[in-house]
């Protein structure tokens, strides 16, 4: 056998052993890829269809969790805004929070940014802005489908974190007044995350709503008193502007 003939013949011999050799092994399935960062495992199954099962990884799928969460419950106007009040009040993740202060002080900017840290936490949330809440249920009387009652004992048993926003604002009727102290007696008594925004001090609470509800409100939270200018007012401008 002369030399080249002699180099096939091995070359012939070594590719069948190797094509023996992988047909023996099997080959392990590859990992899925998250589908968002395409860097990590994908242990999230989010689409039945999809090759593997697997969607996300446990990171990017909290995120997107919460990005729904907070595009469906929190107004538009708060999304993408944080309040300044974060870094003067530390701490409060953890804790039922009452802000009360004037109109424009940044309660409900502030109660949206506490928000959205507990949904970055992975927690569920509800908000209501209180007097739209009570047109709700004012309105569920005329119709067949739900009952206001069971409309509020949803709110009032929320497991997740409740923000309501603008408590007072709404005509002091007995039957908003009975509807406050169901929801914020049943979230005292349940011990559930609630962040409330109001106008009113818990002295005028006590006094033009009920003290039933403030002492509940004292007990179950920190109370945080902003204060200042109007935000939603622009300053004046200078007076150069006004000449030019």
């Amino acid at each position: 056998m002369n030399e080249p003939e002699h180099i096939t013949k091995t070359l012939e011999m070594t590719l069948k052993e190797l094509n023996e050799k992988n047909s023996s092994i099997q080959s392990e399935p590859k990992l899925p890829i998250c589908k968002i960062c395409y860097t990590k495992e994908a242990t999230i199954s989010c689409d039945p269809g999809w090759q593997y099962g697997r969607d996300y990884c446990d990171e990017c799928h909290q995120d997107q969790r919460a990005k729904r969460i907070i595009e469906r419950e929190i107004p538009l106007k708060y999304i993408d805004i944080e309040s300044d009040h974060s870094r003067t009040f530390p701490g409060l993740k953890d804790r039922n929070i009452f802000l009360t202060g004037k109109s424009g002080t940044g309660k409900t900017v502030f109660a949206c940014s506490l928000a959205k840290t507990h949904v970055g936490d992975g927690r569920s949330l509800k908000f209501i802005s209180f007097p739209a809440f009570i047109m709700e249920l004012q309105s569920s009387f005329k119709k067949d489908d739900k009952n206001p009652f069971e409309i509020a004992e949803e709110i009032a048993k929320f497991s997740g974190v409740l923000v309501i926003d603008d408590l007072g604002a709404e005509k002091m009727t007995d039957f908003v007044k009975q509807i406050i102290y169901f929801i914020i007696n049943e979230r005292e008594q349940r011990c559930l995350t609630t962040i409330i925004t109001s106008n009113f001090s818990l002295a005028q609470l006590d006094e033009h709503i009920d003290s039933r509800i403030s002492s509940r409100i004292a007990g179950m939270c920190k109370v945080i008193q902003l204060s200042g200018r109007d935000r939603r007012l622009k300053p004046n401008p200078p007076q150069n502007a006004l000449d030019e």
